[in-house]
């Protein structure tokens, strides 16, 4: 009847072949529905804080009051990764200098965070007249209950209706028209409006010269003007959010990772952010995980639908086995019970490489080597359970129960993997690090030689030069459209986040290996801050030698290096910690043994640290021996000693 309608193509539905403006004017109603992902990450942290505490104790958001100091300091001081809304470097950086203390500075922070606003410098007004270093001025009596929670500032399209409805006596409708001129800047209907508002006033008896003055101010705000009936809703989810951050923020992180957990750089991200709070996050457990990140002794675990490769239905399979018959008890008895048919040995290899059968007491390399040996026999047993046969040791009632034992002779003498490796293939299959970062083995020379994070580069000035430790996780390289060389944009990160750096010929000539070999690295350059209209900042990185205009200004710079490679070179004295129970006779010679290898013969003075059982330190220097500290002598080492030791270079 108002419109000519098309059937869409999966025949659920019909749709209007108008655009939203002619959808109104052919005399239809139109709703805008917005979907929230953060509302199911709100749903899942409140049933993961609900699950298990009693009925007359359960949580209800809606029952929360508005004034709870702990979300206002932690917006404050920008520690809002997580939070809705809030998460950009640039809204982190105006709640700095906001410092919210009420529910509204909320609201209208959510407001005035947007291109309009922020280009034309009101964020900036509202802030310095919310701190006392600008005056709140109201130009008639009129104004000062409809602008006094926004400091006389002009910050909703409801204050420009409330104005002309208080000031000049205009209808709601009539108030939504001018609201609607001034917001979409139809100059000739706003014209038309400004002399209805003036006789308007002037029959309220207020002098045409502050109408017109109230007019020039509703008109240059009310183009930057929001909806606060919207700004007050998102703000709403704001500090539900940062409430939960705040009190729970465990479960918070849990069901936030679980939202993004089909995308590897937002869990990577999440569990960097959840750590840098102290928020520990395990490898998944075939023992304990479930589908999603889940909440267990006040730590997150690992989904094992996370994984790459371990489909729901594997994960079905496996949650099953484990309730029906209660936990794996070994590796062979987690072959033999899950559905082979839904949990093959791609899935198993997947799981092993993520640490989830690590409960079982073998390293991740044992039982990758074992793999083929359990498979087989775990599908014979299902085979013969299925045909409904027994062994003969069953039979005669003899416990046929895996043991550690059931590995060939072979495989049971295969060690870990160096952690290089074995973080390699938690990347692999995760897309990220759960059991550590590739950077942490270099912890000393990140704390001597590194002066800066990539999550600090925004406090930084324009052309600062940094150097920071981390890793490139992907470059691409492509010839510069001047032809004389060529440049590498390249995706860099370290412990606090990532960031794009960019590096040209000639320093690209000189570092492409390093950059492209997923070596830990120390690099060198310019931090770069380009700012938007809307006052936001991207900060990026030039890798390289401080140019200007052709000329180098530092030549004789290195500006990427391989971390080894400055552990080698710079370090002075390697120093082992270790306890001093492990110090048997038989670990002594082993290390012994290792340290007096040529192969890893250098030029540090070597010392132990060790630890008694009552937390006495002893230092000794082990005379006449020079070393070089490297990977493969800390695997060797903790080979010795079965992991529990530490490696640190000075």
């Amino acid at each position: 009847d108002f419109s000519p309608l098309f059937c869409d193509e999966t025949g659920g539905g019909l749709v209007t072949q108008y655009d939203k403006g002619e959808v109104e004017e052919a005399g239809l109603v139109k709703f805008d529905f917005l979907g929230l992902k953060t509302l199911t990450v709100i749903d899942v942290a409140v049933q993961l804080i609900n699950r298990d505490r009693p009925a007359n104790d359960k949580l209800d958001l809606e029952q929360l009051t508005l004034d709870d100091p702990a979300v206002y300091e932690l917006i404050g001081r920008g520690d809002t990764e997580g939070v809705f809304q809030l998460e950009s470097s640039g809204f982190q950086e105006m709640l700095k200098k906001l410092k919210p203390d009420v529910f509204e500075d909320i609201v209208a922070a959510v407001a005035l965070y947007r291109p309009g606003p922020m280009g034309s410098g009101m964020h900036l007004d509202f802030i310095d007249r919310k701190h006392g270093r600008k005056a709140v001025v109201y130009d008639h009596d009129v104004l000062t209950p409809i602008l006094k929670d926004t400091y006389g500032v002009i910050v909703y399209q409801e204050q420009v209706m409330q104005i002309a409805q208080q000031m000049a006596g205009f209808s709601l409708g009539g108030a939504d028209l001018l609201r609607r001129a001034m917001g979409k800047k139809k100059f000739d209907v706003m014209q038309q409006q400004r002399v209805v508002f003036a006789e308007g006033a002037k029959g309220r008896g207020i002098d045409p010269a502050i109408a017109t003055k109230v007019f020039d101010l509703m008109e240059s705000f009310a183009a930057y003007g929001f909806n606060k009936s919207h700004s007050a809703a998102y703000a709403l989810l704001t500090y539900y959010t940062g409430w939960l951050k705040v009190h729970y923020k465990v479960e918070f992180y849990a069901s936030l990772l679980t939202n993004d957990r089909d995308n590897a750089d937002k869990v990577a991200k999440g569990i960097r952010h959840a750590r840098k709070i102290g928020v520990e996050v395990r490898p998944p457990d075939v023992n304990r995980s479930v589908a999603d990140f889940d909440v267990v002794d006040g730590q997150i675990l690992f989904g094992m639908a996370g994984v790459k490769g371990v489909g729901s239905s594997a994960v079905e399979a496996i949650v099953e086995a484990r309730t029906a018959d209660g936990p794996f008890v070994s590796f062979f008895d987690f072959c033999e019970r899950v559905d082979l048919r839904r949990v093959n040995k791609k899935t198993i290899e997947a799981l092993i490489k993520t640490g989830a059968l690590d409960a079982f007491g073998h390293p991740r390399a044992r039982l990758l080597a074992g793999l083929d040996v359990a498979f087989e026999r775990a599908q014979n047993t299902q085979r013969d359970r299925a045909s409904g046969q027994s062994s003969l040791f069953a039979l005669m009632g003899a416990s046929t129960g895996p043991t550690p034992d059931d590995f060939p002779p072979e495989v049971l003498t295969v060690d870990e993997w160096p952690e290089q490796e074995l973080l390699a293939h938690e990347k692999a299959v995760l897309g990220f690090y759960v059991s550590g970062h590739p950077l942490d083995r270099f912890a000393d020379q990140i704390s001597r030689y590194a002066n800066a994070t990539v999550d600090t580069l925004g406090d930084r000035q324009n052309y600062d030069r940094v150097t920071l430790a981390g890793i490139v996780h992907a470059a691409r390289i492509r010839p510069l459209k001047r032809g004389d060389g060529r440049m590498a944009i390249l995706q860099f990160e370290d412990l606090t986040g990532g960031i794009e750096a960019i590096c040209m010929s000639p320093d690209l000539d000189a570092a492409e290996e390093l950059l492209t070999s997923d070596e830990p690295l120390l690099i060198t350059g310019s931090v770069r801050i380009d700012r938007d209209e809307d006052g936001t900042s991207k900060v990026s990185l030039r890798v390289g030698q401080q140019r200007r205009r052709g000329q180098v200004l530092d030549g004789d710079e290195v500006v990427v290096q391989s971390l080894a490679e400055v552990r080698r070179l710079r370090s002075k004295r390697v120093e082992l910690d270790l306890k001093a129970e492990l110090l048997t006779v038989e670990r002594v010679k082993g290390l012994r043994r290792v340290l007096r290898s040529a192969k890893h013969s250098g030029h540090c003075a070597t010392w132990l640290n060790v630890t008694t059982a009552d937390e006495v330190l002893v230092r000794l220097q082990i005379p006449d021996l020079q070393i070089e500290p490297s990977d493969a002598l800390t695997h060797e080492i903790r080979r010795v000693f079965g992991g529990d030791v530490a490696m640190h270079t000075r």
